[in-house]
C-alpha cells in the first residue's frame, strides 16, 4: 500500500471524517513514515479532491458527500484500460 492509499483509504473508509483536520504526527505514527512522504501524499490527495491544504492551518479532509467519495473511489481504482487514450 502506498502512503497516499493509506491516508486516502482512511478518508474513503470514514476513519477520517469530512472536514476533519489531518494531524500529521498521528498519521506519520500510524503509517510509520516521516513527514516528507506524508506531505507528498497529501498533495497527491489534494489533486484527487480528497484533501484541502490551507496555509498555516494544515490539511483537512474535503467535505464531500458519500456519493462524491464513492465516485472518487471508483475512479481511483478503475482498471488502467479505462483511462482515456487519444484517438488519432
Amino acid at each position: 500500500m502506498t502512503r497516499s492509499q493509506g491516508a486516502g483509504g482512511a478518508i474513503v473508509s470514514g476513519k477520517l471524517k469530512r472536514g476533519e483536520r489531518i494531524v500529521e504526527d498521528n498519521i506519520c505514527s500510524e503509517l510509520g513514515v516521516s513527514k516528507s512522504p506524508l506531505r507528498e501524499a497529501l498533495r497527491k490527495l489534494r489533486g484527487e479532491g480528497l484533501v484541502s491544504i490551507l496555509p498555516r492551518r494544515g490539511a483537512l479532509v474535503t467535505d464531500l458527500s458519500q456519493k462524491d467519495v464513492m465516485e472518487l473511489f471508483d475512479l481511483l481504482h478503475a482498471p488502467s484500460w479505462c483511462s482515456a487514450t487519444p484517438i488519432l
